[in-house]
């Protein structure tokens, strides 16, 4: 086999520095990708580092606006999440491909623990201090501090 011109090797790094994949230079150049790829190993120091795998179809960008979402509560389910990228993107995707991207931006779906109800004294005590304070007034009330320890949120729920 004889050895390609030094114009094709030159066309061949140029492309492949460019970003592009050996075998869409070897399409475009009409060599084999083999041959790509042997240039891309003696160069290898020159060159950016090939891009490995599929290209997402859901950008940061939408991933970040997809995961604020569902932060704030403005989205509920996965199928909401399938229509806000197919609105942003243009792209239909599947539903476990919007858990992945979820998932990435450290989103996780879980059930949320039972927590148990008021029991008999619970409740018998609570009755015991409205009755008690059912006549105070508003300045009387002012001076009293609530520590129960709940959090408010007042944009959007926590999960």
């Amino acid at each position: 086999m004889r050895p390609l011109a030094p114009q094709t090797v030159d066309n061949v790094k140029q492309q492949l520095n460019q970003g592009k994949s050996a075998r869409e230079v070897a399409s475009n150049l009409k060599v084999s990708v083999g041959f790509a790829l042997k240039v891309r190993k003696a160069n290898k120091e020159n060159m950016p580092p090939p891009k490995m795998g599929r290209p997402s179809k859901i950008s940061k960008d939408t991933r970040k606006i997809l995961a604020r979402q569902f932060n704030n509560g403005a989205i509920q389910s996965l199928q909401d999440g399938q229509r806000v990228v197919q609105a942003a993107e243009g792209e239909l995707v599947h539903v476990r491909t919007v858990q992945r991207h979820l998932e990435k931006e450290g989103l996780k779906a879980y059930v949320q623990q039972r927590k148990p109800g008021l029991t008999l004294n619970h409740r018998k005590d609570r009755l015991e201090f409205a009755k008690a304070h059912l006549h105070w007034t508003v300045e009387q009330w002012k001076t009293v501090m609530f520590s129960d320890e709940t959090t408010v949120s007042r944009v959007g729920s926590f999960g």
